[in-house]
């Protein structure tokens, strides 16, 4: 008997329920009971089982040409995290692609406000905050802005992906999701401006040169 082709959600098929395995292929499950049974057409419906499983919310990763390797398979990782509710190591993620980026770049440092041990910035004789070189993640990401990356306001946003990975990994407080998901719309905002428009206007002045 010829197999029946794959169909997107459901097809009849006189062999029963069929179920879509971990690896693609199908396989025919006896008719135990009547949850696929279609009573106006009197055949049986096909169940697809995806792997991995597609909840509500499931988010596709993005292809972005011009982002080195790594970096983009941190992102597909990080991505992989949320979809699985592995919402620690998606907030970690987020914090290392923020790493990632600065190394890429070649910021190893940044001028940040020097703090009093209560956190507070020193401020100067004029009211301004007193500068001071920090290598840490903190100072990479102003680093960014210094370095003409990015603009000072889209590199002040990044601090929230520190924030969210301090607050995930350090002090092991529960993210928002929904926190969790438009950080990542962030970081693919800031992957298009660091490495994709840069791309596509080498290729808008090639054309441009042709003409």
């Amino acid at each position: 008997m010829t197999k029946p082709g794959p169909c997107p959600r459901f097809c009849s098929s006189p062999m029963g329920s069929l179920k879509l395995s971990r690896f693609g292929s199908e396989s025919p499950s006896a008719n135990s009971s009547d949850d696929l049974f279609n009573p106006e057409t009197g055949d049986y419906m096909t169940s697809v089982v995806l792997y991995p499983d597609r909840k509500r919310g499931h988010r596709d990763a993005k292809t972005f040409r011009a982002v080195p390797d790594n970096l983009q398979g941190l992102y597909e990782q990080t991505i992989t995290a949320l979809n699985q509710n592995l919402d620690a190591l998606c907030a970690g993620g987020l914090r290392a692609i923020i790493e990632g980026l600065c190394a890429d770049q070649g910021v190893t440092e940044g001028l940040v406000p020097k703090r009093n041990p209560d956190r507070t910035p020193v401020l100067k004789t004029d009211g301004s905050p007193e500068l001071v070189k920090s290598k840490n993640l903190e100072g990479k990401i102003e680093g960014l802005a210094q370095k003409g990356v990015l603009t000072v306001p889209h590199a002040h946003v990044l601090h929230e992906h520190r924030y969210i990975g301090n607050e995930a990994l350090h002090e092991l407080k529960s993210i928002d999701r929904s926190a969790l998901a438009l950080a990542l719309d962030i970081v693919e905002q800031t992957f298009t401006t660091v490495y994709e428009l840069p791309r596509q206007q080498r290729i808008l002045e090639r054309k441009r040169k042709k003409r």
